[in-house]
């Protein structure tokens, strides 16, 4: 197994260069001659090659150790940044962030370009599916964050409310015997379900992948789907639709803002206080 040299002994050698003597060196980085000697003799056997060319009380690099410079420099440059992004509280790196498919395609796309305007150095990631499994996934630490309905009640969920959705029957007009419905895991699809539970219904499930598929099924007379409003008022051939409405305690449903209570990801933190603020810019409205 390749050993790789220590970042340490990369920065003797470094600084060896720079100064042209042990002596210079070891001034610089504030050791003992004898230690500086020794770590580039580490190096050296490490590496299987001399870098330096000992002339008198100089020492000059050898073609080993001109091929070597560059590259060192560049670990050491990259290493200094690395300790300077872990330490900042500013928001950076990869931000991995989950959604339903409805918030994805309505609420966040101005609200994800403000937070990249504010905090270019952040590499966000967005994932779409089921409230529950993103919900899972932010358990487990593989999303950031997920913008889910109805989160399970787990010590570990940090949460916060956002918007609330209005959500609305489309499609048959008479007792549906057919659901259009995202796959299992879908907080919506529970809805549709209770609603057709109370309502002595045993429908069939047609599992479908996005809103779009479901709309044009549930104008097609395929059978009933549950959509929130917001993703109806984009929806061009909405006129062609049936749309029936839900009791009101089951049609008004909030979107949280999900983390994992152990993750202290300024990204979070920054992409809260922005849907914070968005929610309360539409209040004012």
């Amino acid at each position: 197994m390749l050993r790789l040299p220590e970042l340490s002994d990369l920065q003797v050698f470094h600084t060896v260069a720079q100064t042209g003597s042990v002596t210079a060196a070891a001034k610089r980085l504030h050791r003992v001659q004898s230690s500086v000697s020794s770590r580039l003799k580490v190096l050296e056997e490490q590496l299987g090659v001399e870098l330096f060319v000992r002339q008198g009380k100089g020492m000059q690099l050898s073609p080993a150790g001109e091929r070597l410079l560059g590259h060192a420099e560049d670990l050491l440059s990259r290493a200094a940044q690395a300790v300077q992004v872990a330490r900042s509280d500013e928001p950076c790196g990869p931000l991995r962030v989950g959604s339903m498919e409805s918030t994805a395609a309505v609420r966040l796309p101005p609200l994800l370009a403000q937070l990249h305007r504010a905090h270019p150095a952040l590499e966000i990631h967005l994932a779409t599916g089921p409230s529950h499994p993103l919900s899972e996934q932010v358990l487990a630490q593989t999303l950031d964050a997920a913008f889910v309905a109805e989160p399970p009640e787990h010590p570990e969920l940090q949460r916060q409310a956002l918007w609330q959705e209005r959500l609305v029957l489309v499609g048959t007009a008479s007792a549906p015997n057919t659901l259009l419905a995202f796959r299992q895991g879908c907080a919506y699809r529970g809805v549709l379900q209770r609603w057709c539970q109370q309502q002595a219904l045993s429908p069939r499930v047609i599992e479908l992948n996005s809103y779009h598929a479901i709309l044009s099924c549930a104008s097609a007379g395929m059978g009933l789907g549950i959509v929130p409003e917001s993703v109806l008022a984009s929806y061009p051939w909405r006129a062609a639709l049936h749309e029936q409405a839900l009791p009101a305690e089951q049609a008004q449903v909030p979107t949280y803002l999900v983390w994992h209570a152990a993750r202290q990801h300024a990204g979070v933190s920054a992409l809260l206080a922005l849907a914070e603020s968005s929610v309360r810019a539409k209040s004012v409205e």
